[in-house]
């Protein structure tokens, strides 16, 4: 049986060789690093895998009798049913030197399970212990199995795989049936464990992110053991929540699964969710009024197929937003976009997912915003996303700096332009209760093309690239900010409203305080003035308001503002004089006219003092006695500089934990060992030669024992 253990794991692959035949030099090329992993254990073990052709590998097996002793075997590969998300498992069938024909099959334990045949129960109820004990380590589990085949049964079975592969219609779908044929009756070898590491810094990084009101959850094809291991280390679960599990794996399940029929396990479970989610949707209304507030929802994939069902999802979803947390394990690439649309779509909620390989990919296109992280896994996940980072804590900066800061950059350039639009609209449709609605235009036609596109763009861009109320560094300190944006302060109807109230007050004051101060007033040649000496009064009014009151709405103002803001009001004074003194009708020398007389200046001081002066006093008020969130952080760590050493860098402060770790990382160590638990680096060995503290692990031992060769004995010189 150890024998059939490493051969399956040196054969039932697709890794690619590079590099000499060597164990020492040889590289292995893999569509993941787990599979890697396995390959090199069974090098280690004695069973290199070495040379890959496209009918064949080779493996270099040790002889179990004579240690020391090993020979190279040609296996010859016949087929290979490809690991697929749905399917969960891979297979191959190799014949041997001699003949024999083996399906080699690994795969996520359920699905081995499935597919095994009647007897060796000890075994079974061995490996489950074993899987149940990995899984509360941590570790990423596959079952491994094989079939002994006979030449008639693979040539019957081999036809029926050619037919299908022909298919012109619903070829995959065929392929997996035809694989199920010959995927059957398999005998349990044992199983594989392996280490997934969390990158350094997600535990802080979820806190953060839980801090700021976000809601988050895991969606794994991992064991639920393993999961659950996971969302402790990732502080997703603590010891004061109270965990709602839901799980396929019970006595009574088990027992009906055994007897194979479908329609009656299906029937069964449906009944077993729906009671499950009763009392669980009981248990939380319970919890929300006594001491537990904090709940965990974990479920299965089973159970969440089920779920899923249009008769039962309303009370998931009611469960799960009663829940903190929710994991949900062992879930199929759909059930992860299944989840993700019933929280999008249902729940009428933002959703943010993130992930790193192939099988994430439904998953980001699924929720409003797709996130890839560029890893091992490949780069499937970054290329089906919105945005890519190199590493999960990366997420902090993205989503409470740079996403905050862009929201509220976007809410104040909107309602900006909405605010001097308005503002230049009404003050012409004033005018127009004078002409009695004749159609006459109060400003110049250059005057309105030339508004939005010069005088008042450049302030706009300036606060769309620059603006922000606090720093980098206390945006991520105080994650609460965030829930500013959840609640949408910055654009809701009342800022709306309190726009509009200011737009209407300046555009009254713009217009009739010219228009009124304008009635008995001459200028030098003791005319009185006309309609486009007003007209570019109340105008140049409008410029000089709309761009200072940006400043006003301003949390942040740099040496940008105040240059976007002076180059605006200087374009309007150059085009204005070129204009008036070149144009030789109507405009023609308007405003040196009435620049000529104090009627202009008095006029232009009280227009604008009256104008500002109100936003001015309501703002002082609100941010004296009804300060929001941010201007209270303004107040307390204004003086604070700013720790980011860049506009767009992104910068991480680590924890003493996480530094030593990041340390630990980068010491010597020997990579693609193959074993199961932490890589062998001889981390205490190199981190005290490099003064860093790196606790002894207790393998270390015997992995530094294993792994020492001899060294060549030199002969002595007489």
């Amino acid at each position: 049986m150890p024998v059939e253990f490493f051969r399956c794991l040196a054969t039932c692959h697709t890794v690619a060789t590079k590099g000499e035949e060597s164990p020492e030099t040889i590289r292995y090329l893999a569509t993941s690093p787990d599979e890697a992993a396995l390959v090199t254990a069974a090098k280690n073990f004695g069973f290199f895998f070495f040379r890959r052709t496209t009918t064949s590998v080779c493996v270099r097996e040790t002889n179990v009798e004579k240690m020391g002793m090993f020979h190279d075997v040609l296996y010859d590969i016949l087929n290979i049913l490809e690991y697929s998300s749905s399917r969960r498992r891979q297979s191959v069938i190799c014949q041997y030197p001699d003949g024999r024909l083996v399906l080699y099959c690994k795969g996520a334990d359920n699905v081995i399970f499935e597919r095994l045949a009647d007897g060796n129960d000890d075994i079974k109820t061995k490996t489950r212990e074993h899987l149940e004990n990995f899984g509360a380590a941590g570790l990423r589990t596959l079952c491994l199995a094989y079939k002994d085949l006979s030449l008639h049964a693979y040539k019957s079975w081999n036809e029926k795989l050619i037919e299908a592969k022909t298919s012109l219609k619903d070829r995959e779908e065929i392929l997996d049936e035809v694989a199920e044929l010959i995927e059957k009756d398999l005998v349990l070898i044992g199983c594989t464990a392996i280490e997934d590491k969390l990158q350094a810094g997600v535990p802080s990084c979820i806190e953060t992110l839980s801090r700021a009101g976000i809601k988050i959850w895991i969606l794994t094809g991992d064991k639920m053991e393993t999961s659950i291991n996971i969302a402790y280390a990732c502080r997703l679960i603590n010891n004061d929540m109270k965990q709602l599990i839901m799980s396929s794996e019970t006595d009574d399940i088990r027992e009906i699964e055994s007897r194979g029929d479908q329609v009656e396990i299906a029937t069964y479970m449906r009944a077993a969710v729906k009671n499950q989610l009763k009392k669980l949707l009981e248990e939380a209304e319970n919890s929300q009024q006594s001491y537990h507030p904090n709940l965990a929802l974990v479920i299965d994939g089973k159970c969440l197929t089920y779920a899923l069902d249009p008769s039962l999802r309303g009370m998931l979803l009611n469960l799960s937003l009663d829940c903190s947390s929710v994991i949900c394990c062992r879930v199929s690439p759909l059930q992860k976009a299944q989840v993700t649309s019933l929280i999008k779509k249902d729940a009428g909620r933002i959703t943010l997912s993130i992930g790193d390989g192939a099988n994430d990919v439904s998953m980001i296109q699924a929720a409003n915003i797709g996130v890839g992280i560029i890893g091992l896994e490949g780069r499937q996940a970054v290329m089906a996303s919105d945005y890519a980072i190199s590493q999960f804590r990366f997420l902090t900066d993205l989503l409470l700096v740079h996403g905050r800061w862009s929201y509220l950059r976007i809410c104040k350039v909107v309602t900006y332009f909405f605010y001097k639009n308005l503002v230049f609209a009404l003050t012409q449709f004033f005018y127009t209760f004078q002409t009695g609605f004749s159609g006459q235009r109060f400003y110049d036609d250059s005057f309105q093309t030339l508004y939005n596109i010069i005088f008042t763009t450049l302030p706009v861009i300036a606060v769309g690239l620059f603006e922000k109320d606090v720093s980098a560094s206390l945006s991520k300190k105080f994650p609460e900010l965030y829930k500013e944006g959840t609640r949408n302060t910055f654009f809701k109807l009342t800022v709306w409203m309190e726009v509009a109230v200011v737009s209407l007050f300046q555009s009254l004051v713009v217009y009739y305080f010219v228009v009124a101060s304008s009635t008995n007033s001459v200028h030098s040649s003791g005319k009185m003035l006309g309609l486009w000496d007003v007209s570019t009064m109340a105008f140049n009014c409008l410029v000089v308001i709309v761009n200072l009151r940006l400043l006003l709405m301003c949390d942040a103002i740099t040496r940008w503002h105040y240059t976007s803001v002076g180059l605006g009001l200087l374009a309007w004074l150059a085009y204005i004089l070129v204009y008036s003194g070149v144009y030789s009708k109507g405009i023609y020398s308007a405003f040196c006219v009435s620049a000529s007389t104090a009627y202009f200046y008095v006029t232009f001081l009280l227009v604008v003092v009256v104008a500002l002066l109100p936003d001015i006093l309501y703002k002082g008020v609100q941010r004296w006695f009804f300060p929001l969130n941010y201007q209270i952080i303004q107040e307390c760590h204004g003086h604070e500089p700013d720790q980011s050493s860049a506009l767009l860098q992104i910068r991480n402060q680590l924890t003493p934990d996480e530094a030593r770790s990041f340390q630990v990382a980068q010491l010597p160590r020997e990579t693609n060992t193959g074993f199961a638990f932490d890589s062998p680096g001889f981390e205490s060995f190199f981190g005290e030669k490099a003064g860093v503290y790196a606790p002894q692990k207790a393998w270390d031992v015997a992995r530094r024992a294993s792994m020492l060769r001899p060294k060549p004995k030199t002969p002595r010189r007489d």
